[in-house]
């Protein structure tokens, strides 16, 4: 059986299809895959604390490019789903062309099944209008950490939650999760380290979908990249609504 190279992950393509698993967008019968990732050879500060044998199984399609976790099937999710930004390969037609670096910092991108490499060039169609900052509070259960000393220290430590790297108590704090706000994120900071972990790393991670390729580009506009695909080469940035047209040039 087939294996391919993900991102850093190793995944096995058995190339079995069940109908008893469809996917959720598409209503196509999916493709069984393992992930075969040896996460326990990963570096200390690529580690993190939760059970990745819970996301091993999972359901592929090639329509959503990427694959449905069993987890997915196993608890029902309401989250309201955007669609993603897809973009095809000029060279091979394949429609896996990722990113190739952290999201939209560059134009950068590269076809994962023939490896050639684009740059992507956003126009701008129609412009749209800078949606205002969300004030109804942000979700509690966003999983990051951050460097730098938290917004609000509480002084308390908890043995039950452990620094990632350093295995000490660490500090019950608030953290601001954008500058222009005063909204803050409950997490726990470690002095040793200065950073600060959100409370949701350390629950156990259930995941709906896991992406094959990641295509990011930023919006002429207004500068976000909280762009979806609206059909082919064209998109729609969801910040502030402006309708785009993206190419793919050779590097």
């Amino acid at each position: 059986m087939p294996t391919e190279k993900i991102d850093s992950c190793t995944i096995l393509r058995t190339g079995w299809i069940a109908q008893e698993r469809r996917c959720p967008e598409h209503g196509c019968a999916l493709e069984l895959t393992f992930d075969e990732t040896d996460y326990a050879s990963w570096a200390q500060e690529h580690q993190v604390p939760f059970n990745h044998d819970d996301n091993r199984i999972r359901w592929r399609c090639e329509s959503c490019v990427g694959s449905w976790t069993e987890n997915h099937f196993l608890y029902s999710s309401k989250a309201k789903r955007r669609a993603r930004l897809l973009l095809r390969c000029p060279s091979c037609s394949g429609n896996r062309v990722t990113h190739n670096c952290v999201p939209a910092c560059c134009e950068k991108h590269v076809c994962i099944d023939c490896g050639a490499a684009f740059n992507a060039r956003v126009e701008t169609i129609t412009s749209g209008r800078l949606r205002e900052v969300n004030q109804d509070g942000i979700d509690p259960a966003i999983m990051l950490s951050l460097s730098g000393t938290p917004a609000i220290r509480s002084g308390f430590k908890r043995d039950f939650r452990k620094c990632p790297t350093h295995g000490t108590a660490m500090e019950l704090a608030f953290v601001r999760l954008y500058q222009e706000t005063s909204q803050t994120l409950l997490g726990w900071f470690c002095a040793t380290c200065s950073r600060t972990w959100s409370e949701s790393h350390f629950r156990a991670e259930r995941r709906d979908f896991i992406a094959d390729a990641t295509a990011a580009v930023q919006c002429p506009v207004c500068g976000e990249d909280d762009v979806e695909s609206v059909g082919t080469w064209k998109a729609r940035c969801l910040a502030c609504g402006s309708s785009l047209r993206i190419s793919l040039d050779p590097e």
